[in-house]
């Protein structure tokens, strides 16, 4: 049973969210007529509304670039393997001073959120609903401030400051339904996943040329299948192949965050040179060995009680090779 707290201005709800990108917003602190930010957590209970819309918010995106000291130029070559998640940091402020109450009723449910879950290890999803937005990822930091005491020393009013990792915006857009395409398998640890490929955004990008730049050719469903047939990006080759998957655990109940949380763990962050653990692919049925170089998520649909159960995840791989092993493991759904 959810114990949902609702006061006015803002509200914050537990699914997952991350977000980053040097900017900073001012949003007006009157406190608004309809609930502000809401914040609930799946299988935590916790469900939290804020009295008033934050000041300001800042959103950050790091995009690392690597160095290559080369003897003889003035400055080094630069290289771009990776981005790093994006980071939202905002505030939220918590007064029951008028009603004599002590704020850590609400505060402690919120720094909930920042402790790992038992059942999975690590701190749930976080889904924040906010001015007709959605976004979900995970608490990375939670500072909470007591700016306001009960003549008794009861904590009364707070200022609780949220970082957020990884903010993936919700877009609620439904799975590919046209003829035509096809599912995917991946192996990761012990499990698989199945998934959907969606041939409107798959392309296989060559390059780059001699004149620096990298071309993409769009794949459609018979180009795809040519592909899984033919097709092969060896280690060390700079060619790519974008896949956009989509998961979908509604059928089950189950969080597809889990899911795609225990597969990017088993594939491991990148290294140096932006490599991670080869995972084995199912595509039109023949399985491929490769390593994904980069991955953008984003959550399409909720449950009533905030688990996520639908997720687009775009894919870039950078080996994608014919291997001679067959998928082994749990199906996972």
């Amino acid at each position: 049973m959810n114990n949902r707290i609702v006061l006015r201005g803002l509200t914050v709800l537990v699914s997952a969210l991350t977000l980053q990108m040097s900017s900073t917003a001012a949003v007006d602190d009157t406190p608004a007529a309809i609930i502000g930010p809401e914040v609930m957590a799946h299988g935590t209970g916790v469900h939290v509304a804020s009295y008033f819309n934050p000041k300001e918010y800042s959103i950050t995106k790091s995009t690392p670039w690597k160095h290559h000291d080369i003897q003889g130029l003035d400055a080094p070559t630069l290289e771009f393997t990776s981005g790093e998640p994006s980071v939202w940091q905002f505030e939220l402020f918590f007064d029951r001073y008028e009603e004599g109450k002590s704020i850590r009723e609400i505060t402690d449910k919120i720094e909930k959120l920042a402790l790992a879950d038992p059942r999975t290890g690590r701190p749930p999803m976080v889904r924040v609903m906010w001015a007709k937005k959605e976004w979900a990822g995970r608490i990375r930091a939670a500072r909470t401030q007591v700016v306001k005491l009960h003549r008794d020393g009861t904590p009364a009013a707070s200022r609780v400051t949220l970082v957020m990792g990884g903010p993936f915006g919700v877009d609620h857009s439904p799975p590919p339904r046209r003829k035509g395409a096809f599912g995917v398998r991946v192996q990761f640890a012990n499990d698989i996943a199945s998934a959907t490929v969606d041939t409107d955004g798959a392309a296989f990008v060559a390059g780059p040329g001699k004149d620096g730049f990298a071309t993409a050719y769009p794949l459609d469903d018979a180009s795809l299948r040519d592909f899984a047939k033919r097709g092969r990006i060896a280690p060390g080759s700079p060619d790519r192949l974008t896949l956009p998957l989509f998961f979908d655990t509604s059928a089950s109940g189950n969080d597809v965050s889990d899911l795609i949380q225990d597969m990017l763990d088993a594939m491991g962050p990148p290294d140096a040179d932006g490599n991670r653990q080869p995972v084995l692919a199912e595509l039109a049925g023949r399985v491929f060995r490769g390593r994904v170089a980069a991955v953008e998520i984003r959550y399409t649909l909720f449950l009533d009680d905030g688990t996520p159960v639908r997720a687009r995840m775009n894919t870039v791989w950078k080996e994608f090779s014919p291997a001679e092993e067959q998928l082994k493991g749990n199906p996972r759904h």
